[in-house]
């Protein structure tokens, strides 16, 4: 049953194929062509995968490790940016990278605490000793490279080995040198964040004895020049900090009325640094009438009783006769008293610092368009309001219109209007590409269609009634003569020429009116589709000779 159903086919496709003319077999291989190629395209770039960055900034050593473990796995990558990124299709990227953790890759440049794994018990405690330096330079080197702008970082470090003597110990020291991205660079924080980093990670080793200089040659911090001094940048990023903030927000202000771009302001501020303090004391002095209160006292009383002057004695051995007529007697005394009294005296002291960072002079700059239509001196009194000018301290302020040029913001302007431009034709082109393969296809599925619709065999009404059974070959072919009783050469010749169809409607028009046996007709060829292509095959061939 199979093998009679195929030949059925192939027969019917034979028939099929040889009703068509010249132009429609071209048209009918062309649509074909054009339906297997636009399907080949559209498959192809269907299954194109979605390329998505595996890894960046891969040395030589971590890309070709990657690629090794990738072609193991037969995953598909492309090398970018000089072989320096790895690039995997997007739906297989996650995994890869959880693969490639479990590896230890990439290991970026050094393979940290992974030596570690490989020592036995025969390794000596030279080489164990060495390797967990290794271990350690390498992790720190790890560590340092996640931060942002530092695209690998190279660590060096001296660690002394023990000694039984503390006094002939020495302290372990660490050289860092960082390879900076494009276009950054390296902030003092940064810098204090590794050298602190460094320090706090091998035992011993003290933030002054850490070194640390970029590709570049510039030392960033040394021990020999004090360790990292950032007060100076310090001081000016606060000064810088302030005056943007100041800047910012006068232009801000200023927005509603001259418009975006309108007005430029610039802000030179000196801040003074210096720390001061200051101790100032002062006494309370009582009020009139009253007196301080008495906290100690203390007095002394001295007094003295001696004889007169004619109590005396006279030499040494006294005197040498008798003492004649009266003589005054004076008494000698002595008193004296003293008092030592304290009052409370009401004190205070108070002790002011001054914070570093105060305001010493203020220099605003104001440039307008001269296209806006704003006082100067109106700015003016709004920029003192806002910046808080104080002309007793020198503040200066300044404000001045001129013609802006806008050339570089017009040619910006057109630029992103031009690159929307191209984004949004490209994404048409796509879809208009998508859309004409389709549109091909369908083409040609319409015209095998319609050329098969042509190359049909087309119903005649047939003066009689056909028997409901099988018809011999006789009969059906006396049948289809009798189809229009001598236009059959006229409806070959119709068939030949592609007008079948207009050709079958004149000559309906001009029969006698029959019984319209159409559909008995058409019930026979799908009986006998063999017997009637080979009516209508000697048909053809009696015409042709």
């Amino acid at each position: 049953m199979a093998a009679l159903d195929i030949t059925t086919a192939r027969r019917r496709a034979t028939t099929v194929w040889s009703g068509f003319t010249s132009g429609q077999k071209t048209t009918l291989g062309l649509a074909i062509a054009a339906v297997v190629v636009g399907g080949y395209m559209f498959t192809k770039w269907a299954a194109q995968p979605t390329w998505t960055p595996l890894y960046g900034n891969l040395s030589a050593t971590d890309a070709g490790s990657v690629t090794s473990e990738l072609k193991s796995k037969g995953v598909q990558y492309k090398l970018a940016d000089g072989g320096a990124t790895v690039m995997v299709p997007q739906a297989q990227v996650y995994q890869l990278r959880l693969d490639m953790s479990a590896k230890n890759l990439p290991t970026g440049g050094s393979q940290g605490y992974a030596l570690l794994d490989k020592q036995g018990i025969t390794t000596s405690e030279f080489r164990q000793r060495v390797d967990y330096q290794r271990a350690l330079e390498g992790e720190l080197a790890r560590t340092i490279g996640a931060i942002n702008g530092v695209s690998g970082a190279d660590v060096h470090l001296v660690i002394p080995a023990d000694d039984v003597f503390s006094a002939d110990s020495r302290k372990p020291s660490a050289s860092v040198l960082l390879r900076s991205a494009a276009g950054k660079k390296f902030g003092t924080d940064q810098v204090r964040a590794i050298v602190n980093l460094v320090a706090g990670s091998v035992e011993g080793l003290t933030p002054e004895a850490v070194t640390v200089a970029d590709n570049s040659g510039h030392v960033l911090s040394a021990p020999g020049d004090g360790g990292l001094d950032a007060s100076g940048d310090a001081q000016a990023s606060q000064a810088r900090t302030f005056e943007d903030g100041l800047a910012r927000s006068i232009e801000d202000m200023l927005a509603p009325v001259t418009g975006a771009g309108g007005a430029v302001v610039r802000v030179n501020a000196e801040l003074d640094f210096d720390q001061r303090s200051t101790t100032t004391e002062s006494f309370a002095q009582p009020a009139a009438g009253q007196t301080n209160p008495l906290v100690t006292e203390s007095t002394s009383q001295e007094t003295f009783a001696g004889p007169g002057a004619s109590a005396a004695a006279g030499g040494v051995l006294g005197t040498s006769g008798p003492t004649t007529g009266n003589a005054a007697s004076t008494a000698n005394n002595y008193s004296k008293n003293s008092a030592d009294r304290s009052f409370a005296v009401g004190k205070v002291t108070q002790q002011v610092k001054a914070a570093p960072g105060k305001v010493a002079r203020l220099s605003v700059a104001v440039l307008l368009d001269d296209k806006v239509k704003a006082a100067p001196a109106e700015v003016t009194n709004l920029v003192n309001a806002a910046a808080g000018i104080d002309g007793k301290r020198g503040d200066v302020v300044t404000v001045a219109a001129m013609a802006f040029d806008h050339s570089a913001t017009d040619a910006a302007a057109k630029e992103q209007k031009a690159a929307a431009s191209a984004k949004s034709k490209t994404q048409m082109m796509n879809l208009v590409r998508t859309v004409g393969v389709l549109l091909i296809v369908l083409v040609a599925l319409f015209l095998a269609w319609r050329s098969a619709r042509k190359a049909s065999v087309t119903r005649y009404p047939v003066p009689g009634v056909l028997p409901a059974g099988p018809v011999k070959a006789e009969a059906l072919h006396a049948a289809l003569t009798a189809l229009g009783a001598g236009g059959k050469a006229d409806a070959l010749e119709a068939a030949d020429a592609g007008d079948a169809r207009s050709r079958y409607d004149r000559e309906r028009a001009a029969l006698p009116a029959a019984p319209d046996v159409n559909d008995e007709l058409a019930e026979l060829i799908d009986r006998q589709p063999d017997e009637v292509a080979s009516i209508l095959r000697g048909w053809l061939a009696d015409r042709r000779a």
